[in-house]
């Protein structure tokens, strides 16, 4: 898988040789997601967020946060758990974001009937 090349590439960059620190790891992190690796997706985005908590490409991290929450659930069994909720109501207005959940569900064929 090719992401999974890229994601090989980045963990092997020294990070005190990069200019721009917090947008490499934002790349990693969303790489982490595309290679389903949701266990240290989450542990990653927690370091993220506490170190860059005011760059722009935080919003960006919580939406993948609330994915890979989604994402890291059993098949078939899969919930909008309540540490999603606050992310979902954040971004209400991006249909985007909202549509992303709803198929992530769907993937987990657990799609409440409520957002039907």
């Amino acid at each position: 898988m090719y992401a999974q090349q890229v994601l090989d590439f980045v963990n092997s960059v020294d990070c005190s040789k990069i200019d721009n620190v917090s947008l490499w790891k934002a790349a990693q992190i969303q790489l982490l997601f595309i290679t389903r690796d949701y266990e240290t997706c989450l542990q990653k985005i927690d370091v993220f967020v506490k170190k860059y908590s005011n760059e722009k490409i935080v919003t960006q991290i919580e939406k993948i946060k609330a994915l890979c929450i989604i994402s890291n659930q059993e098949v078939g069994k899969a919930i909008i758990k309540e540490e999603v909720k606050p992310i979902i109501l954040k971004y209400l207005n991006d249909e985007r974001f909202l549509f992303s959940l709803g198929r992530e569900l769907e993937f987990r064929n657990s799609l409440p009937m409520q957002w039907l």
